[in-house]
């Protein structure tokens, strides 16, 4: 009995260890300014990814952000998005999110105005940006990014 007792403890044991290790990459925490056209820009949403993690952000009145959780250490892709309102909030934690507005451009939904995408698809495509950062394992507060729409 003691022995059956301990091998179900040692099982109990290496099963809740396996279940606590982290999979996911190491992660720091970034804060930075964003630029639109030189002046700051406001109430942008800028995602930070690498493979596997995403990281997410908006920019307050005077274009600085810090991300909600920590970005990948390592290269990031960075993009951005902001739309020209239409009555929308874009708002991911309530359900809407960007891959929702850009599924209301569909033609075949004529009854939807879909907002305008405010910033150029070389910072706004999650597949054409030309951003990126390293972010340090020690974190960044200085991420700078200067965004042109001319």
């Amino acid at each position: 009995m003691r022995y059956l007792f301990s091998c179900l403890m040692i099982g109990a044991v290496v099963a809740i260890a396996g279940c606590s290790s982290s999979t996911g990459p190491e992660t720091a925490m970034v804060s930075g300014t964003v630029y639109l056209d030189g002046a700051p820009a406001a109430a942008v949403d800028v995602k930070f990814m690498n493979g596997t993690h995403s990281a997410f952000a908006r920019t307050d009145a005077e274009g600085n952000f810090e991300l909600a959780t920590g970005a990948a250490v390592g290269e990031n892709t960075v993009y951005f998005s902001k739309f020209d309102g239409a009555g929308f909030e874009l708002n991911p934690d309530e359900g809407m999110d960007e891959g929702q507005l850009m599924a209301m451009r569909d033609p075949g939904v004529p009854s939807v105005k879909a907002p305008k995408q405010l910033i150029p698809a070389p910072y706004s495509d999650p597949g054409k940006t030309t951003v990126s950062f390293v972010v340090p394992s020690g974190g960044s507060d200085a991420a700078e990014f200067k965004l042109l729409t001319k």
